[in-house]
């Protein structure tokens, strides 16, 4: 200490009554501080208890619950000082808290601090008495309900001229977000940008196709090297269906009504017309097979797209490409 303190502190000039009266001093202060925190929060406890009490009075003797919604996104130390928080100021009868979170995540982010072989699951219990796993959303429903709390179902359908333009893109889009392992944000975000884009059309605009925009929008935000592959036409037809069909969403999505639209816009915006007419020839073979099941419908759904379809030599896409560009400062307000 003398040497730290440059000369200023010798333990050699204080007397052992010295030390005996800092100390005792010293554990006065700490014992006093230790009770007022202990009082406050037996007070705290009791004051909400007595609140709650008479709210479920008045309520029908219901619980007074709490919903604590993405634990798992805050820093870890965060996260486990509000639930020890929750543990010791919140334990009172009639309270009940329900947290949002995803437990492997946040398992996973508790290992990283404290290393693999701490026990995350067994800790987090000790907060939580209850768990139950939600099911896996739809997310073609989410889609549309996204089209809808963004106001886009009526601009959609006067864009393109079809009032089925909403069903068509939420359908396609939520396929593709299934595929491309997109989260509900996910979804959220790239309908942002879709209502951004939309915007960007006068009221008086002639009607637009709207065939490939789910597939733009979805890869434009989930896999943005397919996305300039497609803009750059370094991308196949063929690769990109081959992508969407390894997956059992997208090869559900493709033997849809809208999913023979959708193929056959691909194949006429970004194919010339031999390797068009070499599809049709593969659809016909699969057409002309003796069972009559859901691949052979969808194939002649998608031959009948292909000969009506018009070669657009890119129109679309090009346009596609240089609305959203022009969005992207605008993306995230």
């Amino acid at each position: 200490m003398k040497a730290g303190s440059a000369g200023l502190i010798d333990l050699a000039e204080i007397t052992a009554d010295g030390l005996d009266e800092a100390a005792e001093k010293a554990s006065e202060e700490f014992l006093k501080a230790y009770e007022q925190k202990k009082n406050s929060v037996t007070g705290f406890k009791d004051a909400l208890g007595e609140c709650v009490k008479a709210v479920r009075t008045a309520n029908g003797d219901l619980p007074f619950v709490y919903i604590i919604d993405e634990l798992d996104r805050c820093r870890p130390s965060y996260a486990l000082e509000l639930l020890e928080k929750i543990k010791h100021l919140f334990n009172v009868e009639g309270v009940v808290f329900v947290l949002a979170v995803d437990l492997d995540q946040l398992s996973n982010t508790l290992k990283g601090i404290y290393g693999e072989q701490f026990d995350a699951r067994g800790y987090l219990r000790r907060f939580i008495d209850m768990e139950y796993r939600l099911p896996p959303p739809n997310l073609k429903d989410f889609s549309l309900h996204t089209l809808k709390a963004l106001d886009l179902e009526e601009m959609l359908r006067t864009i393109c001229g079809d009032v089925n333009a909403p069903r068509f893109v939420s359908e396609i889009f939520g396929a593709l977000a299934a595929l491309f392992s997109m989260s509900l944000r996910d979804i959220e975000q790239a309908l942002a940008q879709l209502n951004v884009f939309l915007r960007t059309f006068p009221n008086s605009s002639s009607k637009y196709d709207y065939l490939l925009l789910p597939l733009v929008i979805a890869l434009r935000f989930a896999r943005p090297e397919l996305y300039d592959r497609l803009m750059n036409t370094s991308l196949a037809a063929d690769e990109l269906i081959t992508i969407i069909a390894a997956h059992p969403e997208g090869t559900a999505m493709l033997k849809t009504h809208n999913g023979a639209y959708f193929e056959g816009a691909l194949y006429r915006e970004i194919s010339n017309e031999k390797e068009v007419d070499y599809r049709i020839e593969q659809a016909e073979i699969v057409s002309q097979s003796d069972s009559e099941n859901e691949a052979t419908a969808a194939a002649q759904r998608l031959i009948d797209v292909l000969r009506s379809y018009p070669l657009e030599g890119r129109r679309n896409l090009k346009d596609l490409h240089a609305r959203l560009e022009m969005t992207k400062d605008f993306a995230a307000l």
